[in-house]
């Protein structure tokens, strides 16, 4: 009880609000003593400030051409990042915007995204999406011919 009661002042006096935007930055000694008394509690205590991250679900590619699934699904996989600021973009705006973006894409021979359409949840985001996967860089197919992709992805405002 003392040491949770220790905890609980530390966190609530030197917490910084700023701190938020740099996780896992130092809160200072009293902090730092305080998690190290109680590191389970503590870090279950800090983790609760920070919101759940919005979801991006990667549906499976549908490829046509000479590349495989498992190669598109990486390099799209590799974007996440891009496609989930796309949808916090609009979160801001909506906070409860959710769906799926539905995305065409044309792979030349030398594996460039020669075009891009997406269409969706949200204008925005939907052409947010299409851009970003225009400026994706594939390998090069097999054949040297073009590869055709259809792919999805879902958004939600909280991961679970």
């Amino acid at each position: 009880a003392a040491v949770d009661a220790a905890v609980d002042a530390a966190l609530d006096a030197a917490v910084d609000p700023a701190l938020d935007a740099a996780p896992g930055a130092s809160a200072g000694p009293a902090v730092d003593a305080a998690l190290a008394a109680d590191a389970g509690w503590a870090a279950h205590r800090v983790r609760r400030r920070h919101p759940s991250l919005p979801m991006a679900k990667h549906g499976v590619p549908k490829v046509t051409g000479d590349l495989e699934q498992a190669v598109v699904a990486r390099y799209l996989r590799r974007r996440q990042a891009v496609f989930r600021y796309c949808y916090e973009q609009a979160l801001y705006k909506q906070p409860s915007l959710a769906g799926d973006v539905f995305t065409q894409f044309v792979i030349s021979s030398s594996g460039t995204v020669l075009s891009a359409v997406a269409a969706g949840v949200d204008p925005e985001v939907s052409a947010c999406v299409g851009r970003a996967v225009r400026n994706i860089e594939f390998p090069q197919p097999k054949n040297a011919g073009t590869v055709e992709v259809k792919w999805t992805v879902t958004f939600a405002p909280t991961g679970g």
